[in-house]
């Protein structure tokens, strides 16, 4: 044992003049891409760093200590709340650079330390917050191996039980169960589902597999997810686990297809508060599946009372745990009692077990150790009398039953290797999974009774990892190699290469629309997209993605010079074929993403792209937009159309590298981008217009092709109403709050209730088309189309509105598109639309008559006209509520002057009504669920935001209530011809 005591020393001492050698070499150049290794450090460090320190517990105020602080990345933020911050790192040059960055704060104290140091001195219980990103800290011993024993006891259980349930399994009836269950979800690829004590995975990755729907599984068990993740280990499927609970935890309303539940919610008390925030969390339309224990309507039993108890569950019989899903909201509940079923199952389950008694006490028992290991899943082999356990990411350990003796080897997860552990000694193989090449490590024995010590130390490590605590890591022994950036960025376009290439074999049109339907699309969507670009006629455009010219002949004619550009040089060459007797036109094989890549600035009127940046990475996505903002002559255009979300053409594909991002990913990138000229001015992009394609809504129910127009503009100009909505009334934060109080999907008054009253009045049929004016985030439109089955157009001025709206349209099968869009400025041509809809929104317009001259244009003879709005009473208003028109900057007018201004824009059979009463008694109502559901408001956003609405929802009661602020509902036809 001394002997092996001195070779574990060695191996630290050698460990630690590694890890200062290889962190010396990649802190020459101490940037942020070098101390995080990555490439596309600067994207992933603004979403990422604030995730962490939200996950921090208060501070403010506080001692705290910051191991490996490196260059700052979060010392400046620790220090704006802490008391005293030591941030300490043992790269000198680094913890310097730290300094020169963070030094004004003078409650920070820099060290260049090593953790490792016996000589580091921080006096015993000093400090409230201990806080380290990327760097293994080890427990005190005695309270470490504790917690060791306490995770190694739950995880033979969990083990115990996934080898009765089936692999991946540890609930009732295994893979069997879950097959039929998931069927009746009727689940569609890019579909979001949240599994609720998602145990080990196997119900997950059956779904992310088979459906090609994105999962979400949260467990409050530690070492259920740490056997997930393991589990997961190679597997090409989009799901992701967490540690959390489930009442405690939060989601944005309207963010699951599907919630799914197998035989956990036995454990939760209080089941009525979270049925409501599934119902919350859910998408309207969405589903909830839940399997769980329950008990019968009689009362039970002395033993199974103490069962019960023992167990901690809360039971309830099969019907009055349907009716808990009706209370909370739920439609269409289906209660079953299945008993019948779950005794069939737990019979064939015991019969295995039975049948298989041996094996399963070779593999569980509490005998000797030395006749014991570790078994999952079915994979489980002798090598010279040892017992071997090898499963996932491939922990191994082989024993002589000879010596009891043993060494062991840990094969790490995908790109990252790591090797662990704590106790006697450890002797370590380290096989890198790229290379095959093996690292030799001294060897030290093991005494096997430290065995499941060992493989459970595994396990408590996945554990750091998979919950993002205070201390995200690298092995101390391993720590992936640096990248450089260069290399990703080849790789990438490499890749884009290969895959255009290979879809460009055949150089027609369904080869690049990637559809088999693409010849019909062409003749709906390419008319379409053209007819959304600004004036180009006789300007200087660029077609970047050009392809073999899908676009490039249309533009041609128009355009004064064109320069068709593409990387494929067969695609390109195909283009010039067909398009080259267009003189104007220069044809070029290049790569947008090239530093070669020479475009004067300030030489361009429009840039025209259509299916680009979604093969982009995300760094290359910016550094483009900058570059195309500089090519721009002020004034000048920039248009481009991507697939969000998920694939929308039905091509088969090898493998697929687009880049599915959600909309605001691109709005934010060229929302952000500022340019400078020579003489020192400042310009950037003005949002024109963001719009689904109506031919991939009309003929495949799908929302995910979103084009964007954008404006290069001096950053002195105004930007409007536009910007005061989207930073001011309807800020992101602030459109959340008004749907919490309006429903999910709403955000004018009485929300669903209203919306099924109002629209029962237009006698919708189907196939007709709607204009929704002032669409917000899509529920009124959502609820017309699936019911009514019509086509919506829903038009909104704020970005946030319709970014929110696209997604809540996500898995939705049914006719919308959203744009944004001011409804002053919008055309359309004569005789559009058979219903114009409009909810609490033209209380914004000042042209009220002009805008109604419009809405009678686009409707279509014998079409109709809904609106509802805020209006006043007749008479001067009083200075308080002229100062709140002025301040909202509303235009209102009373009722019947109101529908005046129908009648003089040709209407017939206006009707003007007075809806006060109905909106006093629908304000009551909302601020009484407001003010009874106050503490979970609050917990989903903040006291401010709960006084902010509860004290407007006030002043609304009393400025209606009083007369003077009043709600109209009109209704008008357009004569039939």
């Amino acid at each position: 044992m001394a002997s092996a005591a001195a070779h574990v020393n060695n191996v630290i001492i050698e460990e630690r003049e590694i890890q200062k050698c290889y962190w010396k070499e990649h802190s020459v150049d101490l940037t942020l891409e070098a101390m995080m290794l990555d490439s596309k450090a600067s994207d992933l460090d603004k979403e990422e760093r604030p995730e962490v320190l939200s996950l921090l517990p208060p501070y403010d105020g506080k001692s705290v200590v910051e191991l490996g602080a490196g260059i700052g990345r979060f010392t400046g933020e620790l220090a704006q709340k802490a008391g005293q911050l030591i941030a300490l790192d043992f790269i000198e040059d680094v913890i310097r650079k730290n300094e020169k960055m963070n030094g004004h704060y003078k409650n920070v104290k820099f060290m260049c330390a090593d953790v490792m140091s016996p000589g580091l001195n921080i006096s015993d219980e000093s400090v409230d917050l201990i806080f380290s990103n990327w760097l293994l800290i080890s427990q005190d011993d005695k309270d470490f191996q504790k917690f060791l024993d306490n995770v190694q006891y739950k995880c033979s259980g969990i083990l115990r039980y996934e080898r009765v349930f089936g692999p991946g399994y540890v609930s009732t009836g295994g893979f069997e169960t879950t097959k039929e269950f998931v069927e009746k979800l009727e689940l569609k690829p890019g579909q979001r589902v949240l599994d609720v004590g998602c145990g080990i995975g196997g119900g997950d990755f059956y779904m992310a597999e088979n459906f090609d729907v994105e999962v979400v599984g949260i467990d409050l068990s530690v070492n259920m997810i740490s056997l997930a993740l393991e589990r997961a280990t190679g597997l090409k499927c989009s799901v992701e686990f967490e540690v959390a609970d489930c009442t405690k935890k939060t989601y944005p309303h309207n963010s699951f297809d599907v919630i799914y539940s197998r035989d956990t919610i036995l454990h939760i008390q209080d089941k009525p508060a979270l049925f409501k925030s599934f119902f919350k969390w859910l998408k309207p339309g969405g589903k909830v599946l839940i399997s769980d224990y329950c008990k019968s309507t009689r009362t039970p039993s002395i033993e199974f009372s103490n069962y019960i108890k023992q167990r901690g569950y809360d039971l309830h019989d099969v019907e009055a745990y349907g009716q808990m899903l009706k209370d909370a909201g739920f439609e269409d509940v289906i209660a079953e009692d299945r008993t019948d079923l779950f005794i069939a199952v737990l019979q064939r389950e015991l019969d295995v077990v039975e049948k298989e008694k041996d094996e399963f006490i070779s593999d569980f028992s509490k005998g000797p150790r030395s006749d014991r290991s570790l078994r999952t899943g079915s994979r489980f082999r002798s090598e010279s009398g040892s017992r071997i356990w090898d499963q996932g990411p491939g922990f191994e350990f082989g024993l002589d039953p000879s010596t009891g003796w043993g060494q062991g080897r840990v094969e790490g997860w995908g790109h990252d290797q790591f090797w662990v552990g704590v106790g006697a000694g450890v002797g370590a193989r380290r096989e890198n999974s790229l290379t095959e090449d093996l690292v030799a490590f001294p060897e030290v024995e093991l005494p096997l009774k430290d065995l499941d010590f060992i493989i459970i130390t595994c396990f408590s490590f996945l554990f750091l990892f998979s919950i993002v605590i205070l201390c995200f890591f690298n092995s101390d022994s391993t720590i992936m190699a640096a990248v450089d950036n260069a290399k990703v960025l080849e790789q990438e376009r490499e890749i884009q290469k290969n895959y255009w290439m290979e879809h460009s074999a055949d150089l027609t049109v369904e080869a690049m629309m990637l559809d088999s339907k693409a010849s019909d699309l062409d003749k709906e969507e390419r008319p379409e997209v053209l007819s959304l670009l600004p004036p180009y006629e006789g300007k200087s455009v660029i077609e970047l993605g050009a392809g073999i010219g899908r676009f490039t002949g249309e533009l041609a004619q128009k355009a004064g010079h064109l320069l068709a550009m593409d990387f494929i040089e067969s695609a390109i060459k195909k283009n010039e074929e067909i398009n080259g007797h267009y003189k104007n036109v220069e044809f070029r094989c290049a790569d947008v993403t090239s530093p070669d890549l020479d475009i004067p600035e300030g030489s361009v009127d429009l840039i025209f792209s259509n299916w680009l940046l979604m093969y982009l990475s995300d760094e290359e996505v910016e550094n483009l937009a900058e570059r195309m903002v500089k090519w721009l002559k002020v004034g000048g255009f920039i248009f481009f159309r991507e697939s969000c979300f998920h694939q929308s053409g039905d091509s088969k594909r090898k493998y697929n590298p687009t880049h599915y991002r959600e909309p605001r990913f691109y709005t934010k990138i060229f929302k952000e981008c500022q340019t400078t000229d020579g003489s020192g001015n400042s310009f950037e992009l003005s949002l024109v217009g963001c719009k689904c394609i109506g031919a991939y809504v009309r003929n495949k129910k799908n929302q995910n092709q979103i084009c964007w127009t954008w404006q290069k503009v001096s950053s002195q100009d105004d930007r409007g109403f536009q910007q005061f909505l989207d930073t001011v009334q309807y800020k992101c934060t602030g459109i959340l709050r008004y749907e919490r109080v309006f429903g999910s999907g709403y955000v004018s008054t009485g929300g669903i209730e209203t919306t099924k009253e109002f629209v029962a009045k237009l006698d919708l049929k189907p196939g007709q088309r709607v204009l929704d004016v002032g669409c917000g985030i899509g529920g009124g439109d959502f609820y017309m189309a699936e019911t009514f089955d019509v086509e919506v157009v829903g038009i909104d001025l704020s970005v946030n509105m319709i970014s929110l709206a696209l997604e809540r349209a996500i898995g939705l099968n049914c006719s919308v598109e959203f744009e944004v869009a001011d409804c002053t400025t919008k055309t359309y041509p004569d005789n559009s639309f058979d219903v114009i809809y409009s909810r609490d929104t033209i209380l914004h317009i000042q042209d009220k008559p002009s805008l109604f001259k419009s809405f009678f244009k686009w409707l279509k003879p014998g079409g109709t006209v809904l609106i509802s709005d805020y209006c006043k009473s007749s008479g001067t208003p009083t200075s308080e509520f002229a100062s709140y028109i002025k301040q909202r900057g509303y235009d209102l007018h009373d009722v019947e002057e109101y529908g005046q201004m129908l009648s003089n824009a040709g209407f017939k059979e206006v009707i003007a009504e007075d809806r006060t009463e109905q909106f006093l008694q629908v304000l009551q109502r909302e601020l009484d669920v407001l003010e009874k559901e106050k503490d979970e408001f609050i917990n989903d956003f903040s006291e401010e935001d709960y006084n902010d609405i509860v004290n407007g929802w006030k002043a609304k009661l009393i400025r209606s209530s009083s007369g003077e602020q009043t709600w109209g509902l009109f209704i008008a036809k357009k004569n039939k011809e």
